[in-house]
């Protein structure tokens, strides 16, 4: 399922302020993780540190989760989506955030899924 704001609450998670941005940021005590709120999707996003998620959601070109820049990607070059649907299927690792699913034709998701 997907995470809620509303289920962010202390002390399980703490509110994290960078500053300079207007980041949704919490960071996770239990799992050692910062989450970030994607300012594209909305969906919370995963990072071990501070330095890799400043980096991606705020220095990036993109300024988004890693599911954002993927749709991104496949919107500007179609031939990548059977590529990257490959190497996650055999390796299991998809980005965090399901934006990257509103890039893919559905009779290609269907052809990828049998």
């Amino acid at each position: 399922g997907s995470l809620r704001i509303a289920k962010l609450i202390p002390p399980h998670y703490v509110p994290w302020v960078i500053k300079g941005t207007s980041l949704g940021a919490w960071y996770d005590i239990r799992e050692d993780r910062y989450r970030i709120l994607c300012a594209q999707c909305y969906c919370l996003a995963t990072y071990k540190t501070i330095e890799i998620a400043y980096h991606e959601t705020v220095l990036s070109e993109g300024k988004c989760c890693q599911g954002c820049r993927t749709r991104i990607s496949f919107e500007k070059n179609h031939r990548l989506i059977g590529v990257f649907l490959d190497f996650w299927g055999r390796t299991g690792h998809f980005p965090e955030s399901g934006s990257w699913l509103d890039a893919i034709p559905s009779k290609q998701l269907n052809l990828w899924a049998k």
